[in-house]
């Protein structure tokens, strides 16, 4: 069980996250053992990270103070970041800069030097709130090759919502209180994840649900009704049209040709074409 949330856990926990829900961060945090292997990638992230940084702010005109310890703040666990020294473009006061590496066909949705996707956004924001910041920059390098920096500015009210809302979250955890489970959002981890063993849910839920499987159902069989009743007319209509025709002889209907052959089974077919293709090749 781990008592804070990850900066990037916040969208879903506000319900900003259309793949993630506050059920499956829960279940996360009560079923997470910290991992002390980081992984390779993060690993190499972190080498890079510095460099990057220090590029980033050369490019884009501002000063990096400090480099920032990563550790937990009103509940979050924030990135690693630096400290930027007080500019205009933050009122005098000191931001934090956060760093990623990105292709151009990832940022969808992204425009310098203000406009992210609300779903990053919430992980910035977190990120400021953890380090006890008001001012945020991202600076991503994109494609290898060439940088682009965005600014937050952390409002009073956001502030607080997020911090409220870590909070009951990790309250929810520390007291084994489920949060109400999203069937749509939630379903694969329900289905796949060891987080099924806690996936309890009220009798009227399961009940809406099964009604719906019920409706499914009979939509499948009728539907099937259907395609036996198609499919023994088409063999009718067959059967008429190759009665008609002598083995081997064809018919113009004006729109199509329509002949009559034996097949390797040896059983009389039809062999229909278009006019408007290559009858030729089917006769």
């Amino acid at each position: 069980m781990r008592e804070y949330v990850r900066a990037g856990e916040i969208a879903a926990i506000l319900g900003m996250d259309s793949k993630t829900s506050e059920w499956a961060i829960w279940n996360r945090m009560t079923e997470d053992e910290e991992d002390s292997d980081i992984g390779d990638r993060s690993r190499w992230q972190g080498r890079l990270a510095s460099e990057i940084a220090s590029g980033i702010a050369k490019d884009h005109g501002i000063t990096i103070a400090k480099a920032l310890e990563p550790k937990i703040g009103e509940g979050i666990m924030p990135p690693r970041a630096w400290e930027i020294s007080p500019h205009t473009r933050t009122n005098g006061k000191p931001g934090v800069l956060i760093v990623m590496q990105r292709t151009q066909n990832s940022l969808f949705g992204w425009e310098a030097p203000t406009k992210i996707p609300e779903k990053p956004l919430m992980r910035f924001i977190g990120a400021a709130i953890a380090y006890g910041y008001d001012y945020a920059y991202v600076g991503i390098l994109v494609d290898g090759y060439r940088s682009e920096l965005y600014r937050i500015e952390v409002d009073p009210d956001t502030r607080q919502t997020v911090i409220a809302k870590v909070a009951e979250m990790i309250e929810m955890v520390r007291t084994d209180d489920e949060p109400v489970v999203d069937y749509d959002a939630d379903r694969s981890a329900i289905v796949e994840g060891k987080a099924s063993v806690k996936a309890e849910a009220s009798g009227e839920s399961i009940e809406k649900l099964l009604t719906e499987r019920d409706e499914k159902k009979a939509l499948i069989t009728n539907l099937n009704n259907q395609a036996n009743t198609a499919k023994k007319r088409v063999e009718q209509i067959e059967a008429m049209i190759i009665a008609a025709i002598p083995e081997g002889d064809s018919i113009d209907t004006g729109n199509r040709i329509v002949g009559v052959e034996r097949n390797k089974k040896d059983k009389l077919e039809l062999k229909i074409a278009d006019k408007k293709k290559d009858v030729a090749s089917l006769f």
